[in-house]
């Protein structure tokens, strides 16, 4: 189930649950009648013939009360149906995990990690005894937790899926067709498993630590049957937890680049990169052409954190090498820290910051720390061992006011963020939130490109300029001021002490949610209003070149600076990005300098301030490929600002502003 009422909180197809009915229609001799739903009216549409004799629900962090309710609902309406629950958002501890079932005896089973097999033993059982469900608790089948006011059952952890093969294609099977006629991203898993153990992530555990995968041959087969099936959604996500770390990696991304040049298909590639075989990494880039964006997630830079959390990062070496080669074959590169980590404080959390910047990483995502049901950082031990101070927050977009099968209903999802450590106070919490906000406006995306090669030019370090601007854009008195101050008081507002006092306030602030006051992912929001709002950039554009200057004065290379290149630099910047969604605009100027150089040189150098005699005339506006992807997108989405900040939050910002052509000497 997904939450849909503001927006889709959940853009993607639901891959992982027609993974498991599609391995059950292969594996069990009766038959059965699949029927996948993730949203509300679907399922409404489909219990309104069927009498279903099982409904499994997926439980994750953003459709966790949205499918308990829906559960109570069905199991009240239809009560011999067994009820099934699987997902990474479940209690660590057995004691938590009996709780977890005694509040909700709606729920007949919950399976354990990987649910593939399980679900198929549940089947088979239940079919044997004719969906007696008692005598399915009783069966003591692996992974399966149940609980029926009496006794508690818990059964050893099932082997994993060693080879995926065994997993027909959903999407060649045909069971999320129908999913083509909308903007849901399809996703892709060419391996499933993961050999680190960060205690923060619900695949931490060893008993994700071997790895299983599926043939070249099924994943290039599912690959072309998406490339010729796509309609709306021009994009797909490969959910691989490591993906390129390993060489076959490579043949997957040879059969995208095949399917871009046959079928203009995918024209972004969503994915997270693997943590070692930085090799791999960047070949796979250029032979995508900056479609995908490549991780170098490090979450801290700092050794005492970084041992806390058992995480085992590339050297900074590794990392440089690696941003400044994807830079020069313009590919886009990430990287993300988490605030609140065990053992981190405000003085190693910027620092991490600053050797990120120094990287020339792309883009840097921050993060809170969210304590999810399921990590090992969520446990009781944990807490107590770093003194975490935690909060509560609805989870972005996964809320909304719904009716099934006769019933209304409110829900909301919530998400306990640590908000304090023993190493860290809320009030430095709030700066490294501010910090987060500066460096995702004048940092990541190329969103001042420009100044960042004037900066390099002049020697000054990048995050020089970041840290004079977080110590002065609150004391500016402009549109950017307000972006800040509303931003930080949003950081603050969107909190409550406890989930009780959430609970309690939900009917007052349901409105504002669904109405986009409330409830979006904050960073993104306050991108999509920068990028909305042309006197906003102005005014940030202003700025970033204010403290430029503040910067080479200090530094007394004032003279290297050509103020007519500079204001003509600025004017270009902001034709590039100003009213970004806006396709049909299209700048024609004639300038003293030819800017192309700018951005082909990666890096400024003394020839680009040398003016041309004549002037160069030049053309700003969208290609043709930028020009199909925006209207692509708002043709499935309006113009809010939370359907803004989902696309950035998913496509970066630089992919869409305008190019630049000479058209010819004056």
């Amino acid at each position: 189930m997904t939450h849909n009422a503001q927006t889709v909180s959940s853009e993607f197809m639901p891959y992982a649950v027609a993974c498991i009915g599609s391995y059950l229609k292969a594996k069990i001799n009766y038959p059965v009648n699949i029927i996948i739903s993730k949203f509300i009216e679907e399922l409404e549409k489909e219990l309104v013939n069927t009498t279903p004799d099982i409904i499994a629900f997926s439980y994750y962090i953003w459709n966790s009360d949205l499918s308990l309710k829906c559960a109570e609902i069905v199991k009240k309406r239809f009560p011999n149906a067994i009820v099934i629950f699987g997902g990474p958002n479940f209690p660590v501890e057995q004691e938590r995990q009996k709780e977890w079932l005694a509040e909700n005896r709606h729920v007949d089973f919950y399976i354990r990690f990987e649910g593939e097999i399980p679900f198929l033993n549940i089947v088979k059982v239940a079919i044997e005894s004719d969906f007696n469900v008692d005598a399915v608790k009783k069966s003591g089948l692996k992974s399966l937790v149940s609980y029926d006011g009496k006794d508690y059952y818990i059964g050893q952890l099932e082997n994993r899926l060693k080879n995926l093969d065994d997993v027909p294609s959903p999407y060649v099977s045909g069971y999320l067709d129908k999913y083509f006629s909308t903007s849901l991203w399809p996703i892709v898993e060419t391996k499933k498993g993961c050999p680190f153990g960060c205690t923060y992530c619900t695949e931490g555990y060893d008993y994700y630590n071997k790895i299983s995968r599926r043939s070249p041959k099924l994943v290039n087969e599912e690959l072309l049957y998406l490339a010729k099936k796509k309609k709306k959604c021009s994009m797909i996500f490969v959910a691989d937890t490591n993906f390129l770390m390993f060489k076959e990696d490579l043949d997957v991304c040879e059969t995208l680049k095949l399917t871009r040049e046959k079928y203009s298909w995918p024209t972004f590639i969503g994915c997270s990169t693997g943590k070692k075989r930085k090799d791999l990494v960047i070949t796979g880039a250029k032979m995508l052409s900056g479609a995908i964006t490549v991780a170098a997630s490090v979450q801290s830079m700092d050794d005492v954190v970084l041992g806390n959390i058992k995480r085992d990062n590339i050297s900074e070496s590794e990392l440089l090498d690696m941003a400044k080669e994807l830079k020069n074959s313009d590919g886009i590169s990430y990287s993300e820290l988490i605030a609140c980590l065990p053992g981190d404080t405000l003085d190693s959390h910027f620092k991490s910051f600053e050797k990120l910047v120094a990287s020339e990483i792309g883009m840097i995502k921050h993060h809170t720390l969210l304590l999810i049901e399921g990590a090992p950082l969520s446990s009781k031990e944990s807490r107590e061992k770093f003194k975490f101070k935690t909060m509560w927050r609805p989870v972005s977009k996964s809320f909304g006011e719904y009716s099934l099968i006769g019933e209304k209903f409110s829900s909301m999802e919530f998400e306990e963020i640590v908000v304090e450590t023993s190493t860290l106070s809320f009030d430095d919490y709030l700066a490294c939130r501010k910090m987060g906000l500066v460096v995702h406006y004048f940092y990541n995306d190329g969103l001042f490109e420009e100044l960042h090669g004037i900066l390099n030019h002049l020697e000054i370090p990048i995050w020089n300029w970041l840290k004079l601007i977080y110590e002065n854009v609150s004391a500016t008195n402009n549109n950017l001021q307000k972006l800040f101050a509303d931003y930080l008081e949003d950081v603050k507002t969107e909190l409550w002490y406890t989930k009780e006092s959430l609970l309690h306030d939900l009917k007052k602030y349901m409105p504002e949610f669904i109405n986009d006051k409330r409830g979006s992912n904050l960073t993104f929001k306050y991108k999509a209003l920068l990028l909305m709002n042309d006197d906003c950039l102005k005014d940030a554009f202003s700025f970033g070149f204010k403290m430029m200057n503040k910067l080479a004065e200090q530094k007394h290379v004032t003279d290297k600076l050509s103020m007519a290149f500079l204001y003509q630099l600025k004017q270009v910047s902001l034709m590039r990005r100003e009213s970004l969604f806006e396709t049909k605009i299209s700048h024609r100027a004639v300038f003293d300098y030819d800017f192309t150089g700018v951005y082909s040189k990666k890096y400024m150098t003394n020839d680009l301030f040398r003016k041309v005699n004549g002037g160069v005339e030049t053309i700003i506006c969208h290609d043709e490929a930028q020009r199909k992807f925006i209207e692509e997108y708002f043709e499935n989405h309006t113009e809010r600002t939370v359907e803004v900040a989902s696309l950035l939050n998913r496509v970066p910002a630089r992919n869409m502003f305008r190019k630049l052509t000479v058209k010819k000497p004056m």
